[in-house]
């Protein structure tokens, strides 16, 4: 990526991730190398992230049983052991492994699209996020451009998750819209932000969904993830879940 350009697009075309963009690993600063590794594919044409039967719980003494396959545009975190780090969702959380700073992809204010689809299981989800790169403790708010969980499905559609969430970004309220939405996750749609000073709108397919006044003034990262929840024994699995982006692109103001 040409650090200076106001277009970025990622078509997943190539043979490997592009590791000046993404780190194939979930808050790898909570957990360690091996249990925080994305599972995916590249297809040619695009991505697939996808949890596999051997995969362990990121972060066990957390988050329980909880498996995540994650992509993220940046890193931040302090020393081995300190309290410092990105998303720090437990007061009782420390730095278990050590990773260097990295600022990849940091948008702050920008048009961004994905085209994505999704085969979930009702105990998976699926989301992008931007998250604060969170140099600063208050640099910590989120937008959820799109999160859908599997058992939120409806005939009527799908309950679609996006937003603001302050995290402990005070400036900021939780303000989250989660109306079905009349489209099946299993088909390639796109979801959009249009993130400036003045506020955020969020689209489906062109269409909008949602808006606020509100706007994170800060660099954020992309958090593409793909989760597995633990499962009730009795809850049928109903076919191999996973999610497929077409492609990202950000349009920086």
């Amino acid at each position: 990526m040409d650090r200076s350009s106001h277009f970025f697009e990622e078509k997943f075309d190539t043979p490997v991730l592009n590791p000046n963009i993404w780190i194939k690993n979930y808050l790898p600063h909570w957990s360690d190398w091996t249990n925080s590794k994305a599972n995916y594919n590249l297809t040619g044409h695009s991505l697939q992230l996808f949890v596999s039967d051997e995969q362990r719980p990121w972060c066990s003494e957390f988050d329980g049983q909880v498996k995540v396959s994650g992509l993220q545009t940046g890193q931040y975190s302090g020393s081995l052991g300190s309290q410092v780090g990105q998303h720090r969702f437990s007061d009782e959380l420390i730095v278990r492994t050590e990773v260097a700073e990295r600022r990849l992809l940091l948008p702050h204010f920008c048009k961004l699209e994905i085209r994505a689809r999704a085969f979930l299981n009702p105990w998976n989800l699926a989301a992008l996020w931007l998250i604060g790169f969170e140099d600063k403790p208050e640099f910590s708010g989120e937008i959820t451009v799109f999160e859908i969980f599997g058992d939120k499905s409806r005939v009527d559609g799908v309950q679609v998750g996006r937003g603001i969430k302050k995290i402990k970004d005070n400036s900021l309220v939780d303000e989250f819209f989660d109306s079905i939405i009349d489209i099946k996750v299993e088909d390639w749609h796109t979801y959009s932000i249009e993130w400036s000073i003045n506020g955020i709108f969020f689209a489906i397919d062109g269409q909008i969904v949602g808006k606020t006044s509100q706007s994170p003034n800060y660099p954020m990262q992309l958090m593409l993830n793909f989760y597995e929840f633990p499962k009730d024994n009795r809850q049928e699995k109903f076919e191999d879940a996973f999610l497929e982006v077409d492609y990202v692109k950000i349009w920086h103001r």
